[in-house]
């Protein structure tokens, strides 16, 4: 492969050197890697990698919490029946309100939290319910938002 350097030496010279190199390696753009390595943030269904050999989809669920407390539930539209496995991404989940942004939690359960606790399958609920803590301090004006992932069974 060969690679381009272009370069304009300095302004009172002003020629553009123009060299080029022979590789043994690929060489990507720093566009080009950005796009495969950006965390895509989607209310929509992505496919985000694989998991074990399988696609690995995720979304992200917005929510405005009308309660608080340590079961805050919110369906997440995913039915139970289809879904092999579940998780949440931690990293990508958040909580924003007028005093600012609060990253989900490590456990806590301050009136200043937010956290993820579990998935739901309660009798008669065909959808998987996420199971938030979300402070008292917190929950009033507030957007959460929860990102999931998930593995489907008919992958």
């Amino acid at each position: 492969m060969r690679i381009k350097k272009v370069s304009q030496t300095t302004a009172t010279q002003a020629q553009v050197v123009n060299n080029e190199n022979d590789s043994k390696l690929n060489a990507y753009s720093c566009d080009y890697i950005n796009n495969k390595v950006k965390k895509i943030y989607s209310a929509d269904e992505k496919v985000v990698g694989k998991f074990f050999g399988k696609p690995l989809y995720s979304k992200t669920i917005i929510t405005n919490p009308s309660t608080s407390g340590e079961q805050v539930f919110v369906d997440t539209g995913l039915q139970v029946s289809s879904i092999e496995n579940i998780f949440f991404d931690k990293s990508a989940s958040f909580l924003i309100r007028s005093g600012g942004t609060v990253q989900c939690g490590i456990g806590s359960t301050s009136k200043y939290n937010f956290d993820t606790r579990y998935f739901s399958k309660a009798d008669g609920v065909t959808n998987w319910q996420a199971g938030l803590y979300i402070g008292k301090s917190l929950y009033q004006g507030s957007t959460v938002y929860v990102t999931i992932c998930y593995t489907k069974n008919t992958d």
